[in-house]
Parts: structure tokens; C-alpha cells; sequence
């Protein structure tokens, strides 16, 4: 509940205060701020804001344990539509970018990382859509996953990692390409070599190391 409330106040500010409009001078203070709400071009990634995504997982996670799986799908699917078109509605009404799925790709990046709440609300529907569909098709393979997928599962976090140290020491090269093919071929290959990597890190610890 604690996590939600911090959220429900970020969330507030951002509506209140705007985007980008809250900075106060000060680049130390404002790189602060920036982990709970969208302050400047610095503060990239409003962490507090954005954890509205692992803390509805956990707690979806937890009524899927108790309502088994076919209830959470069909839950999943009802309500992730009716949350992605409640969030439609309001962009229309507000004049606003659809952010998460038609214009995805052109929003100015000021309005995506600063996470408005309703494409917060949008992005997590469309969340719990895809999940439906995600055990839909785990169900038509009769429940039978394949290890890469169990893996990519497990090890996310390293992979996740590995990957992007990948992307970053790459990125001069990345910066000139100018083919959409080449990038889908450029980011299977990146991905298959953060995967081998990340599996190794599995097998060799087992799990996290600790620091």
C-alpha cells in the first residue's frame, strides 16, 4: 500500500505541475526530483513513477494464486481492454498523443518518460492484454514452454543487462544505420548473444551474485 500511495502522489504532482515545467534551478535538487517525477531533459527516468508496473504485477501475481489461471486470463483480457479504451477516451477528450500504442513511436520523448498517469493506465492494460494472449497460446501448446523461454524468463534481469551494455558499446555503429531490416537483424543478434551470456551467468552462480 506504501508503494502505491508514493505513486498515487507522483502521479498527482505530474498532473498538477505538468511536464518538464517543475524544475527548480538547481541541476542537484532537480536530479532528485527526477527519480520520483519527470523534472528536465536530464532526468530521463522517473523511477518512483515508473514502478507502477512491478508493483500492479505483484499484485495481479498474487490474485492470480488465488483465482487460479483461467479466471486471471479472463480478468486479464476484460479489464486490460477496458483499461487501454478508458485511457483512449481521456486522451481524445484531453487532445493528447496516444503514447502507448497508435503514436508510440513519434510522441515526443518529454511525454513518455514523464509517465502521465493515464498512459500509465493505458500501458498497463495493454499489459494484461498481452498476457491474455501470452497464456492463450502457452494453453493451445498444452502447457508445454520451451526451455529458451523458460530461461529468457528466469534470467531477465541479466539479460536485460547484458543487453543493453551491448546496445551502448555499440552504439556508434548503430547511430548510422538507416535500415529498419538490418536493425530487426542487428537487435536478433544482440539479443541471441545477451541470452548465451546471460545463461552462462545462471549456470555459474545460479542466481544474482551478491555484491
Amino acid at each position: 500500500m506504501f508503494g502505491i500511495a508514493v505513486i498515487g502522489i507522483c502521479f498527482a504532482i505530474n498532473i498538477m505541475i505538468g511536464v518538464e515545467s517543475n524544475t527548480t534551478g538547481n541541476d542537484w535538487i532537480d536530479t532528485v526530483l527526477g527519480i520520483f517525477i519527470r523534472v528536465n531533459p536530464n532526468s530521463y527516468f522517473p523511477f518512483v513513477s515508473w514502478s507502477v508496473f512491478p508493483i500492479l504485477g505483484y499484485i495481479m501475481a498474487f490474485g492470480y494464486m488465488k483465482v487460479g489461471r483461467k479466471k486471471a486470463v479472463i480478468f486479464a483480457a476484460v479489464f486490460g481492454s477496458a483499461l487501454y479504451i478508458f485511457a483512449k477516451i481521456v486522451m481524445h477528450m484531453n487532445e493528447m498523443m496516444d503514447a502507448v500504442v497508435t503514436d508510440a513511436y513519434e510522441i515526443d520523448d518529454k511525454y513518455y518518460y514523464s509517465m502521465h498517469p493515464v498512459y500509465a493506465i493505458g500501458g498497463f492494460g495493454i499489459i494484461l492484454i498481452e498476457y491474455a494472449l501470452c497464456a492463450l497460446v502457452i494453453k493451445m501448446c498444452h502447457d508445454h514452454v520451451k526451455t529458451i523461454f523458460l530461461n529468457m524468463s528466469k534470467g531477465v534481469m541479466f539479460i536485460y543487462i547484458i543487453q543493453w551494455i551491448l546496445i551502448g558499446l555499440s552504439s556508434p555503429f548503430l547511430a548510422e544505420i538507416r535500415s529498419l531490416w538490418l536493425c530487426l537483424v542487428i537487435a536478433l543478434l544482440i539479443l541471441a548473444v545477451s541470452y548465451s551470456i546471460g545463461c552462462y551467468i545462471m549456470r555459474k552462480w545460479g542466481n544474482c551474485p551478491k555484491i
